[in-house]
């Protein structure tokens, strides 16, 4: 990726201590290391992305069936007199 290095302009009247942060470089490298997209898949650190695909996939099927059970409801509005919930039976 082509970088373009700016110079900044300071108008301030008070010199610089240190030289500000390339906080666009700490962001990228921050998501690089997110990605680990230059590993190969055996070298990842379970860490960031890596880490949600393995507690996600392989996803197990669920041995229970769902149902529908209802729940009543308190308001008296004519459009709602219950509410259906999804359960696990």
């Amino acid at each position: 990726m082509a970088t373009k290095q700016s110079e900044r302009i300071n108008f301030g009247k008070i010199k610089e201590v240190i030289a500000p942060p390339n906080l666009i470089e700490i962001q990228l490298d921050s998501y690089r290391e997110f990605l680990q997209s230059n590993l190969s898949a055996s070298k990842r650190r379970n860490l960031g992305l890596q880490a949600v695909f393995t507690e996600v996939f392989p996803s197990k099927a669920m041995t229970a069936r769902p149902s529908w059970i209802s729940i009543p409801t308190t308001s008296r509005s004519r459009r709602s007199t219950g509410s259906n919930a999804f359960a696990r039976a």
